[in-house]
């Protein structure tokens, strides 16, 4: 007589706002899991029920493995507050995802995971990432094993900020390895860990990912992040809604979610009744204290100060001669095709800049990839250009569109003056067309669209 052995089965938790890719987001998580039998799917959906028809177009696979918390958008309260919803939907499987709506899927994702999982070498693992990305209509060609670190402080508001850090395409690792920063768009663990360290449901999007990685750390869970990709994201908002588009006070949600964060972290205790409602269920455990958590992480949440090994993201020492970038593969792929078709190293800098690329990540991979293909970048005065251009160079159509994407994008007059001078142009030229590009009427309209 054989006997059938269940299978873990695992739960999906998808907050969707107004997005069109979630459907397909669901579909791929059950045509590429290895047995999507075991799969669940739950999904707070917000929406406009005449605008977005459309996301909603094609029928979920295996309906009875998914379940819907249906919210009006504009009663939506923002991301946190959907995941948090997502409690209600869970069924006591064995194990949970946490995913934004719109990712896709390796091939026997499902396996692949409870297989890592057994791999770390904690009882309490959660694996998160930032996954590289995808365009919806386009196979992926770029997928490789990423980490996280620690990016910045906010100036204003002290909150942590949390990138990515990719490693080489190729690179075999045998298990995941341990960081110390939680993914809010991509977690994979025992379901426990949403019971013990649940989703704050207060906070609104920006800022919740470092405190809620010191208070799993808190209660005893330790961050992985997975030795081969398994899952990847859509980055462009170009296509879908967004809740801050839709919701005009989001600032103040953000504002009030902030002092929330810094109240919690026992930094600047708040007396506001909103803010600091339920601060004890979304507070600290007490298995390792959050000194503990500070120090393993290389990190000062009161005094604002991270360490070598918060900004590198190495919390082991398997990759003493790993080079590790903060720029995605197609990233780095585009930066070295732009410089082989005439870009320069000054243009491609300042539009990545204006694109809100972080500077050192910029710099860093534009030099590198400037000299590997054979251009020689020199500094001058702290100002950047290669040996080959021009001692003076006319101010022409392709240059001044150049000015104009820079400054929809966000740079400034004062950032892209010294770039169009180290480019050859006269200061007299530079000066002349920055002042009527910036003011153009139609500047303000196209940074809206953009």
């Amino acid at each position: 007589m054989t006997t059938t052995v269940a299978l873990p089965r695992i739960f999906i938790r998808i907050p969707s706002y107004r997005d069109p890719e979630c459907q397909w987001t669901v579909k791929d998580a059950f045509e590429k899991a290895a047995h999507p039998e075991r799969v669940f799917v739950g999904i707070c959906w917000q929406y406009d029920a005449v605008e977005d028809v459309h996301c909603f177009s094609e029928p979920y696979p295996y309906p009875d493995q998914v379940r819907v918390i249906h919210y009006d958008a504009k009663d939506s309260k923002g991301c946190c507050w959907a995941r948090a919803e997502l409690d209600a939907l869970w069924r006591g499987e064995e194990y949970s995802m946490q995913i934004d709506s719109h990712m896709r899927f390796e091939q026997d994702w499902d396996a692949e995971l409870i297989t890592m999982i057994a791999q770390c070498d904690s009882e309490k693992a959660v694996l998160t990432s930032y996954p590289t990305g995808y365009t919806p209509g386009k196979p992926i060609t770029h997928q490789c094993v990423v980490g996280l670190a620690a990016d910045k402080f906010d100036i204003t508001e002290g909150v942590l900020f949390i990138r990515s850090c990719y490693f080489p395409e190729g690179l075999n690792l045998e298990r995941p390895f341990k960081g110390c920063f939680a993914a809010g768009g991509f977690m994979f663990s025992k379901s426990e860990r949403f019971t013990e360290v649940p989703v704050d449901k207060h906070l609104y999007f920006f800022g919740e990912e470092a405190l809620l990685s010191a208070r799993m750390y808190s209660y005893g869970w330790d961050i992985y992040h997975p030795n081969k990709p398994v899952i990847t994201h859509y980055y462009s908002r170009s296509d879908r809604r967004n809740h801050y588009e839709d919701h005009q006070d989001w600032q103040a949600r953000d504002k009030k979610a902030f002092a929330r964060i810094r109240h919690i972290l026992g930094i600047d205790l708040s007396t506001d009744p909103e803010i600091i409602q339920d601060a004890d269920k979304y507070g600290f455990g007490n298995v390792r204290s959050l000194q503990s958590y500070e120090e393993y992480a290389g990190i000062n949440f009161r005094n604002r100060q991270l360490t070598p090994k918060a900004l590198e993201g190495i919390f082991v020492k398997d990759f003493p001669d790993v080079k590790i970038s903060g720029m995605a593969p197609e990233n780095l792929e585009w930066i070295k095709s732009s410089l082989l078709s005439g870009s320069t190293p000054e243009s491609l800098t300042s539009q990545m800049l204006g694109m809100g690329f972080p500077e050192a990540h910029v710099l860093a991979a534009v030099a590198t990839i400037a000299e590997e293909i054979g251009i020689t970048v020199v500094k001058n005065h702290g100002a950047t250009h290669t040996h080959s251009q021009q001692a003076c160079r006319a101010m022409d159509f392709g240059l001044e569109r150049w000015i104009a994407q820079c400054l929809i994008a966000g740079c400034s007059a004062e950032q892209l003056k010294p770039m169009l001078i180290d480019l050859g142009v006269a200061e007299h030229d530079a000066n002349q067309s920055l002042s009527r590009l910036v003011s153009s009427p139609f500047l303000p309209e196209a940074k809206e669209l953009w």
